[in-house]
């Protein structure tokens, strides 16, 4: 993305001789600093909308004012150009959105090495899900062994939705993950892998920048484990 391709160049930007121009560049063209000469780029957005790789500025279309001017010879004339970007974070209506996390070390549980044997064939995952961004999310979850791989065998029932939060009223929403499975299936089990997905935010969040400190927790992770155990005396 080129802001000025496709014939969307900007309004022309003058740059006054012998002194410093500073240029403030804006999706909205408003709140500009003071000594700046605010410009309006309306799809500025664009170019940060999928994280860039860089930014630069290139192909800059410069011509110079029809006057007379005087160049005295011996002096050396120079001429440098700096700059920085601001992108704060907003959602917009556009977003899709997907992050998946792993929670492993529970396969000691399933294979005791003091003699206990163990037949689980139904576990629950009970945590609670704090949202602070303005986003309501579906959740998946998945059974994973100790290589991370996904234990087709064990069926994950997920109960509860998430709904969007603010860091003023954050939201907290108890959650619970049902497992079952046979005993040897579970015996593999070495955690759980959850997806969270969402797209768009809602309309009253739509475009409004985030604050550092937003984000999601999950609190008070328990494993409840129903089955039985045989234990040698």
């Amino acid at each position: 993305m080129h802001i000025g391709a496709k014939g969307g160049a900007t309004d022309e930007i003058r740059i006054e001789a012998g002194k410093t121009t500073n240029i403030h560049l804006s999706r909205t063209g408003k709140d500009i600093p003071e000594n700046f000469t605010g410009i309006k780029v309306p799809d500025l957005s664009e170019i940060v909308k999928n994280v860039p790789e860089r930014l630069g500025i290139a192909n800059v279309d410069v011509k110079a004012d029809d006057e007379f001017i005087t160049v005295e010879t011996g002096r050396t004339f120079s001429l440098y150009c700096d700059y920085e970007v601001i992108a704060p974070l907003a959602f917009g209506s556009g977003l899709k959105l997907e992050y998946s996390t792993d929670f492993t070390g529970w396969n000691e549980t399933f294979n005791s090495e003091d003699g206990d044997s163990y037949e689980i064939r139904n576990a629950d995952v009970t945590f609670d899900f704090v949202n602070m961004i303005p986003l309501g999310f579906g959740i998946t979850a998945s059974a994973i062994d100790n290589n991370k791989n996904v234990i087709p065998g064990i069926k994950v029932n997920v109960s509860g939705s998430v709904s969007s939060g603010s860091i003023d009223k954050p939201v907290r929403t108890p959650m619970t993950l049902n497992l079952k499975a046979s005993s040897e299936d579970m015996r593999h089990l070495d955690g759980i892998r959850l997806t969270l997905k969402a797209s768009g935010a809602d309309d009253g969040h739509l475009g409004i920048c985030l604050n550092k400190n937003q984000g999601i927790r999950l609190e008070n992770m328990k494993l409840n484990l129903k089955g039985s155990f045989t234990t040698e005396l």
